[in-house]
């Protein structure tokens, strides 16, 4: 299990779906593993990752549970829809290619949205299964 290059093979699928990477402000560079304070709105978080063993008796397998947080100012929901659709069409039963290991599946699980306490930001959280040997 290598969590770093399942998190790169993600990053480089979401990178390459050019209708997505059009609805950030800062195109691919609005897709990363961190938030900081002075991100240009809509952005793209790359975290809580989760982890299972998958193991049998001849191989050595994880599901891991990956969690893609979307941020907008938008004002409505539009464009956070908008851009949780894209992550779901770049990832849902789509090829990971993986520096390490074997990719075997990636699923999407469930996603929410729902506003910041600030009252502005718009959040959404699109999760998917990851099957990985």
């Amino acid at each position: 299990m290598d969590l770093w290059s399942l998190q790169v093979a993600i990053k480089t699928k979401l990178d390459a779906q050019a209708s997505l990477v059009a609805l950030l402000n800062d195109g691919v560079d609005s897709i990363r593993d961190d938030v900081r304070t002075d991100d240009a709105f809509p952005y793209i978080s790359i975290h809580d990752v989760s982890t299972k063993s998958m193991d049998t008796q001849t191989v050595v397998g994880t599901e891991s549970l990956v969690s893609i947080h979307i941020y907008s100012r938008y004002s409505g929901n539009k464009e956070l829809k908008e851009i949780m659709d894209e992550v779901y069409v770049a990832l849902n039963r789509q090829p990971l290619t993986l520096a390490t290991g074997t990719h075997i599946s990636t699923l999407y699980t469930n996603s929410n949205n729902f506003t910041e306490s600030d009252g502005f930001t718009r959040h959404g959280q699109i999760n998917f299964s990851i099957v990985t040997e």
